[in-house]
């Protein structure tokens, strides 16, 4: 059974997220467009989110790469090439997936 996990935005003007799989939370996602970097919790598992190139408008990422790190190793690679592309290509041990909004119309994401 495939399981998808989905970032709920906490509330409008932040970059804070609640992580659930399937209606179960099991994380958060706190960014600070400031500081270039973000922390990802999961199943008690805690990640490094850095950011490079990026720009943001409001609640949107327009551009920009991204990394997920742990222990100072890279993880997975991330890319949004154009502000019109609504999507993220990532790299994950080799592997390409995307990483999208489940509506045009919401800020939930899913992994594909």
């Amino acid at each position: 059974m495939k399981t998808s996990m989905e970032a709920v935005p906490q509330s409008s003007g932040t970059w804070q997220f609640q992580i659930n799989e399937g209606v179960k939370p099991v994380g958060s996602l706190i960014i600070d467009e400031w500081a270039d970097s973000g922390l990802l919790k999961v199943h008690g598992n805690e990640f490094t989110v850095k950011l490079s190139g990026h720009e943001f408008y409001e609640q949107s990422v327009l551009k920009g790469k991204f990394q997920l790190e742990r222990n100072g190793k890279i993880l997975i690679s991330a890319n949004k090439k154009t502000a019109l592309q609504i999507f993220f290509e990532l790299e994950v041990a080799g592997r390409n997936y995307i990483l999208r909004p489940s509506s045009i119309l919401r800020r939930h994401i899913v992994l594909s």
